[in-house]
């Protein structure tokens, strides 16, 4: 059928292409269900006027077979079968023939970042997003607590780790969730350098004296601890992704919610590991309470927090709180609120977001979802999200990390269905 096509029987002779490679990875195919009954017997393309010279038929075979459709409209045969339906028409032809899918070109200025400080005092988050090489693409989510000091140290020292692992030989799954126990060592190391250093000793009773006092205190790094999700796009295709904490990935795919993480708390839904943090919490000897449906590690001397695992948090570590991340291996099997996928899907992945929990909590992942494809770019969706769910009652600092990728503006919304009076009338669910 697609053999009988002759600019890719140019193709194939000129890059000397396995033909049953092609078939079995679908690369100019939608998929082994793709009818081409379209082009049936009685109803055939209009030939292409133009002839490909030997060495124009690679790309334009990537580019797509040029034809007219009904309406007069220029289209390809890739278009016209619904594979390619994008605002990234440039292919990256390289990842292209490696992997034997169609990968779209995504400028890393087209990520869309907004973080706000919101309603607290301070702004303790962090974001990275940062391009490792030509075809390796890094975007983290730290959402610190305590201070700011742990999320700072770790965006700033988080791809120093990675590049680090890597020349190590690590694959990448093994070496993204190394870094972020490197990350938690090299911290919790200065941090405990730094309070084994005397502290000076202030004999200034005035105002002035106390306010240094708390600052100093304030920025205590033994007391600061961060979330960490960080994700890793290689070749535009190959995604691998590691996560600390309640800070959250999500995947839009065929127009629905597909979460990557789970938080690492105490809370009853969406919560495979609950019960062994639960033990471990408790066997350490820290208190847990629940206060309308939300359940915090209590431990003496030291305050609360809401999850179970955090990069830092020197002090909390003897009461079970640790460092160690997990991977899509820790995901539910068969759960279709989670996806637990190693490659991106341009044909019907239309974005990736990473938030923290200033945005996650007031707004379901749905509804996440939703914000993001009512907007036009991904600059401007990670702004909406924010700014949405500052406007549900979020105190929280909000950051939002919008990736799109083959499939955005797919599925398009052109309204958003947020329930803006739920807040007023009653607690909001996260889920």
């Amino acid at each position: 059928m697609i053999r009988s096509q002759k600019s890719l029987r140019l193709w194939v002779v000129n890059f000397q292409i396995q033909i049953r490679n092609l078939a079995g990875t679908g690369i100019l195919l939608l998929s082994a269900s793709s009818s081409w009954q379209i082009q049936s017997a009685s109803r055939r393309p209009k030939k292409v006027e133009k002839r490909f010279s030997r060495g124009d038929s690679f790309v334009h075979c990537f580019r797509g077979i040029e034809r007219e459709d009904e309406i007069g409209k220029k289209s390809s045969y890739y278009d016209r079968l619904g594979y390619w339906d994008s605002k990234y028409t440039e292919i990256n032809l390289d990842e292209s023939v490696r992997h034997g899918v169609l990968i779209p070109k995504i400028p890393i200025e087209d990520i869309g970042v907004e973080s706000l400080k919101g309603r607290r005092r301070k702004q303790e988050d962090r974001f990275l997003i940062e391009k490792m090489s030509e075809n390796t693409v890094l975007v983290a989510v730290f959402d610190g607590h305590g201070n700011d000091l742990c999320a700072t140290y770790a965006r700033d020292n988080f791809t120093r780790f990675l590049q680090r692992n890597l020349k190590r030989k690590l694959k990448m799954p093994a070496a993204l969730k190394k870094t972020i126990t490197d990350v938690d060592q090299a911290f919790s190391e200065l941090a405990i350098a730094h309070s084994n250093t005397p502290e000076d000793f202030y004999e200034d009773k005035s105002m002035r004296g106390h306010s240094e006092q708390k600052q100093r205190m304030e920025r205590d790094p033994a007391k600061s601890g961060s979330t960490c999700t960080a994700v890793v796009i290689e070749d535009g295709y190959v995604m691998t992704w590691a996560w600390v904490g309640d800070s959250r990935a999500i995947l839009c795919r065929n127009g629905v919610p597909k979460r990557l993480t789970f938080d690492h708390s105490l809370e009853m839904r969406n919560n495979p590991l609950r019960e062994t943090e639960f033990e471990r919490i408790t066997a350490a000897g820290a208190e847990v309470t629940e206060s309308d449906g939300e359940y915090r590690v209590h431990v003496p001397e030291h305050g609360s927090i809401n999850m179970t695992r955090a990069i830092g948090d020197i002090q909390l570590k003897k009461y079970g709180i640790t460092a160690e991340p997990c991977s899509y291996e820790e995901l539910p099997i068969g759960d279709p609120d989670y996806a637990r996928i190693t490659t991106v899907n341009h044909n019907c992945d239309a974005f990736l977001v990473l938030l923290s929990d200033g945005v996650s909590g007031p707004l379901s992942v749905n509804e996440i979802v939703s914000q993001v494809l009512s907007r036009d770019q991904a600059i401007e969706s990670a702004r909406h999200l924010v700014e949405t769910a500052l406007h549900m009652g979020s105190t929280d600092n909000c950051t939002a990390i919008v990736v799109p990728l083959g499939a955005w503006g797919k599925y398009r919304e052109p309204s958003s269905n947020v329930r803006y009076l739920r807040n007023f009338i009653g607690s909001y669910n996260r889920y």
